[in-house]
C-alpha cells in the first residue's frame, strides 16, 4: 500500500509539517511491524513542496503518477489545499497533517478531503471562554494577521464568542505575515481607550514572533493570548525571558500533559528521533494514520468512496488528540477539548484543559 506526502520539508511550513511527518513515519513503521493495514505493508513516498503552493500541486501530480492510494498534505488549508485538490480530482482520499480551517473538507475541497485537527473557530471560541471564565479579563485588543484562513477563523471564533459572553474588544488592528514592523499597530494598542487587559493575537510564527517581540520591546507587558501556532520554544529564542504569553494547544509536549498516552508518545518520539518534538502538532501524525487505517480496514478497500463512507460514520472515535467525529458535511473536529499553556521566562507549562460550552458555528466561505 503506497501512500504519498506532499508537504513542506523546507521553507515556512517545515516548522508545522516536520514533526507530524516524522511521527507519521514512525506510526507506519510500527504498523508494518504488526502486519500493516489489512495485511498489506505500507510505504510512504514524500515530495518536498518547499512551502510553495504551486510546487504543492506539482508534487501532488507527481505522487499521483506514482500510484499513491492516499495523499497527506501540509498542515494548513492555504498551503495544503492545492495538493488536496489534485487528490480530489484523481478520486483519492487526502488528509492534511493538521489543517484547522473549516474549508479543509467537503465544501472547501471535496468529499475526499479530511483533517485530524480541530477547527480554528472552535479553538478561538474555547479560548474566549477561557479568557473570560478562568482569567476574568473582559477587555481585549485583537491583533489579526490576515495572511491565512487559519488566522482569520481563529480570530472570528474568538471575537464572536468573546463579545457574545459580554467581553469588550477595545481595539483591533491587522498586519501581514511578512510585515517587518508593527509600529502602527502598537500605537493603536497604546491609544486604546479603555486600555485592554490582554492582547489576542491570531497569527503564526515567524510573523507572530516578530509582532510579539516588537510589542514587548515597546514596553507593553500585557498578557498575550494566541492560538496553537504559538506552541514550541523555537520561535521564542529572540525574545529573552518571554512571559505572560498563553495559548491553546492540542496537547502539552512538555511532560506535563494530563493524558499519560500523550506523555508516553512524546518520550517515544524523542527516543526514536533523538530530539523532542518541536510542537504539539506532532500528535497529528499518528492520529491521521490510525484514522485512515481504521477506515480502510472497515471498508475492506482503499477505494476512496468506500473509505470516505467509513470515515463519515466515525462518531467520537478515540485518538491521541481526542475523540473524532466525521459526517458527510464535516471532515474536521468541532467539539474537542483544548489544553492551555502558559509561558514564563521562555518556558511553556500546562495550565488546564477546557472544552467550549458549545461548538462554534460551522461556516465555510
Amino acid at each position: 500500500m503506497v501512500l504519498g506526502a506532499a508537504v513542506g520539508e523546507t521553507g515556512f511550513m517545515a516548522a508545522y509539517d516536520g514533526a507530524p511527518l516524522e511521527a507519521l513515519k514512525l506510526a507506519i513503521k510500527e504498523r508494518n511491524a504488526e502486519g500493516g493495514i489489512d495485511g498489506r505493508p505500507v510505504e510512504l513516498l514524500v515530495k518536498d513542496t518547499h512551502s510553495d503552493k504551486a510546487t504543492a500541486k506539482t508534487a501532488a501530480d507527481e505522487l499521483m503518477s506514482e500510484g499513491v492510494e492516499m495523499l497527506v498534505v501540509s498542515c494548513d488549508f492555504d498551503y495544503g489545499a492545492p495538493a488536496a485538490q489534485v487528490a480530489q480530482q484523481e478520486g483519492k482520499i487526502s488528509f492534511s497533517l493538521c489543517a484547522q480551517s473549516v474549508k479543509f473538507g467537503a465544501q472547501g475541497i471535496g468529499p475526499y478531503a479530511y483533517t485530524p485537527a480541530a477547527a480554528a473557530v472552535d479553538q478561538g471560541a474555547t479560548t474566549a471562554e477561557w479568557v473570560l471564565d478562568k482569567k476574568h479579563w473582559d477587555k481585549g485588543f485583537v491583533l489579526e494577521d490576515s495572511t491565512l484562513a487559519y488566522d482569520e477563523e481563529s480570530c472570528t471564533g474568538f471575537n464572536e464568542r468573546f463579545t457574545e459572553r459580554g467581553g469588550e474588544i477595545v481595539g483591533e488592528a491587522t498586519f501581514q505575515q511578512e510585515d517587518a514592523s508593527v509600529a502602527s499597530q502598537i500605537a493603536k494598542i497604546k491609544a486604546a481607550s479603555p486600555q485592554p487587559e490582554f492582547i489576542r493575537i491570531c497569527s503564526v510564527p515567524p510573523g507572530a514572533a516578530t509582532a510579539i517581540k516588537q510589542i514587548r520591546a515597546a514596553g507593553i507587558n500585557l498578557p498575550i493570548v494566541g492560538p496553537d501556532s504559538l506552541d514550541g520554544t523555537y520561535w521564542m529564542k529572540g525574545i529573552p525571558n518571554l512571559s505572560d504569553v498563553y495559548y491553546s494547544a492540542v496537547g502539552s509536549i512538555y511532560g506535563d500533559d494530563p493524558d499519560p498516552q500523550v506523555n508516553a508518545f512524546v518520550k517515544s518520539y524523542e527516543k526514536a528521533t533523538g530530539e523532542p518534538p518541536a510542537t504539539a502538532y506532532v500528535l497529528f501524525g499518528p492520529t491521521l494514520f490510525e484514522l485512515y487505517a481504521t477506515a480502510v480496514e472497515e471498508a475492506g478497500s482503499t477505494e476512496a468512496a468506500a473509505v470516505a463512507e467509513a470515515l463519515n460514520g466515525f462518531s467520537k472515535v478515540p485518538t491521541l488528540v481526542g475523540a473524532t467525529t466525521y459526517t458527510e458535511e464535516i471532515h474536521i473536529a468541532l467539539d474537542r477539548p483544548f489544553v492551555f499553556i502558559g509561558v514564563t521566562d521562555g518556558q511553556p507549562k500546562y495550565l488546564e484543559t477546557l472544552t467550549a460550552s458549545e461548538p462554534a458555528p460551522y461556516k465555510v466561505g
